[in-house]
Formats: structure tokens, sequence, C-alpha cells
């Protein structure tokens, strides 16, 4: 809206099509399949060398811990201003020995491209006023400084996700659906009314194993699993899996991808669960479900420093049983007609502080001082010396 070109690259899947919508979608072949071969970064490496040189960008955004990384080392390059979205650490942040020595080793070398840029063809300078580090939460940002001490502070700043879209908050003040908001109806509740809510990718550390492990033990409540299998992970569930546990289990339904499922959520006694085993940012679904009023019951790591006690109930660990424990406490809250308070609370919070509006305002305002302090880069300079050449010619 600016009357920027807009250019996304990313690996072609099923958002491909929505991104040519509204921009000019590159194909990048980048594979998360093959993250440890060195050989398949640096080929990613030259692949995005070649796109930013024929593109030759006023600015790159970059997301994810690898791309990050790549983006950095390109930018500085070619001198191009760039800003480096964390959306979470990913789990080599809470490995150890080797792996977490190896980790800081990337994060450093991410630090160091971008606080640095080309001059000409041989020649480099320090330039801390090239870049943005985006982090979705304290904690992230913690580690990282911990990680690389130097790094400028004025140049990272916390930016919680992509906000949550109005239309959340719009369908959200009228959701006569969801019963958690009726006292009127305690006297006749039931627990086998409950319906609980997974809703990420099938792979173990985002705790679909945990899911199904409370449902096993609440056999009584209605299960639904919202989210794909992911190929390039040897933790995801597969169709044979799938299969498997529909057929054990009575009480479990695999939706697959639906656009905004908690959006359109229709059952009477929703939980949502996030069981996942490292933190994420900041969850957008948890975001979307305090939008939408729904009880959130999550794993203490989720919480990322962002999420506290009056907006959602989080277990002390990975057991199951912890989580059935906070299913029985959600519901004394709801016949004791408590929980109505922490769920307006959560919802006024979200409200405030996480729509989309807030969250595109900041990042404009970064995109802004980038490109007023670097006019230019290396890149277009060379381009635009040679074109003056020929056009003199």
């Amino acid at each position: 809206n600016k009357s920027n070109k807009l250019i996304t690259m990313a690996p072609v899947d099923s958002s491909s099509n929505e991104l040519s919508k509204f921009s000019i979608f590159i194909p990048w072949k980048i594979q998360r399949s093959k993250d440890a071969s060195s050989i398949s970064l640096f080929i990613s490496f030259l692949r995005l060398l070649l796109l930013v040189r024929a593109i030759k960008p006023k600015l790159i955004h970059s997301h994810t811990l690898k791309t990050n990384l790549l983006t950095s080392a390109v930018a500085a390059i070619y001198g191009i201003p760039c800003v480096l979205s964390f959306a979470g650490l990913g789990r080599l942040s809470t490995k150890k020995g080797l792996k977490k020595r190896l980790f800081k080793l990337l994060l450093r070398l991410m630090a160091y491209f971008s606080s640095h840029k080309r001059e000409s063809r041989l020649s480099w300078k320090k330039s801390f006023d090239r870049s943005f580090l985006i982090f979705q939460n304290p904690i992230d940002q913690s580690f990282f400084n911990k990680s690389v001490p130097t790094f400028d502070l004025n140049y990272q700043i916390i930016i919680p996700g992509s906000g949550l879209p109005q239309r959340y908050l719009n369908k959200s003040t009228n959701c006569e659906s969801n019963y958690w908001r009726n006292y009127s109806l305690k006297n006749n509740f039931k627990k086998d009314s409950i319906t609980l809510i997974f809703c990420a990718r099938l792979i173990k550390s985002k705790g679909v194993y945990t899911f199904l492990e409370i449902l096993k033990k609440y056999n009584f409540c209605k299960g639904i699993i919202y989210g794909s299998i992911d190929p390039s992970s040897n933790d995801s569930l597969n169709k044979d899996d799938i299969t498997e546990i529909t057929k054990s289990y009575n009480n479990i339904s695999f939706v697959g991808n639906v656009e905004d499922p908690l959006l359109n959520c229709s059952f009477e006694y929703p939980v949502f669960i996030n069981p996942s085993e490292y933190g994420e940012g900041v969850s957008r679904t948890i975001l979307e479900a305090l939008a939408m009023r729904i009880p959130v019951i999550c794993s203490k790591n989720v919480l990322s420093g962002i999420f506290q006690e009056d907006h959602v109930f989080y277990a002390k660990s990975n057991l199951a049983d912890d989580y059935c424990n906070l299913i029985d406490q959600l519901v004394k809250e709801y016949t004791s007609e408590i929980l109505n308070t922490k769920i307006e609370n959560a919802y006024h919070w979200v409200s405030s502080k996480y729509t989309e509006k807030i969250i595109v305002k900041k990042t404009i305002s970064l995109y802004s001082e980038l490109l007023d302090k670097n006019n230019s880069s290396y890149l277009i300079d060379k381009a635009k010396s040679k074109n003056t050449f020929w056009l003199a010619q």
C-alpha cells in the first residue's frame, strides 16, 4: 500500500498460490529435511545469492533460523538492509554439549553478518544500522544476548508474532456456541461434552503424542486434531499411523489443514491444548484461542515469557496426567463461576496488545528506519554505475 513492490521467496507448497495473489512469488529450493547437509545448505545459499543479485531489493526480511543465516550472509555481501525475524529458537537451543556450542556459533555468524557490510569489491566495515533482529519473546532475546553479548541492543526489538487479524476480534463478540461463558448451563454440564483441540504439525516435538495420551486417559472427551503430516521430520506421524490411531481411538478425528479452524469453532465446550515440548516464539494458535474466548491449556515451554497464569492453564511437566488435572481444574472454575474472569481478561489482553494492525505498524517502522539510514547498497550502486556507463555510450 506504500507503492513498494513485494517479492516473496519460499519453497513451493500449499501456500504458494495464496502468496502469488498479493506478491511476485519466486520459488526457492530449500529443504528442511536436509538441514544437516552442508552441501544442501551451500546450494541453497548459492541460489539465494543469485536470486538477490538479479532482483536487487532495497530491503530483505527473512524468517526462521536457517533462512536467517543464509539471508544475513547474502545481505552482508551485497550491503543490503535486512530484518531477521526469529519465530522461536527451535529445538537446537534446548540441546547440550557439541550441538549447543554449534548453535551458538551459528548465532554469532548471523550477528557478524548482520553488523557488517561490503563497501567495495574487497573492503568491509561494521554497520549495526543496516539490520534489525526481531524476537517474539524476551526469553529468546535473552538467550541470543548471552550467546552474542556484543550485538547492539538498539537493533534488537521484541515484536510478538504476526498479530491477530481483525476478523478474530469481530467474530469473538458473538460466540453463543461457546458455553464456557454461559453459567446458567453449569448445572447440566457433563464432562463428555468437552472437545479437546490440537492444532499443529503432527510431530512429537509439537506434542501430538502427549495429546493422544490425554485422550486415552479422558476417553469420554472428543478430540479434534487440525494439522498435516510433516514429511521432512522423522518425528512426524504418517498415513499408516493416522489410520492405526483412528482404529484404536473412537474419540479422535483427524481433520487435516483447515483455514482458521478456531475462528469457526462451533463446539459447545472447546478446550485448546498446546503441549509443545519447546518454545515457539509466541504461539499464534494460543492467541487465536484466547481471542475466541476458548480456554487454553499448554506446556510450560509455550509460555515463552509472554503468557501468564491469568490468561492460560499451564502444565508443570509433559505428563498427560498433569494436563488431565488441569482439565479438572478448568471444569471446577467453570462450575464455581470464576472461569469467565480468566477468559475475559485474556481476551482484552490479546485485543489490546497483539492485533495485526499493531504488529504491522511496528514492523513497517523498522523498514522505514533502515531505509532512511541506508539509501543505497553496494549491489544497487554497482548496478547504477554500469547502467550509467552503458547509457553514456
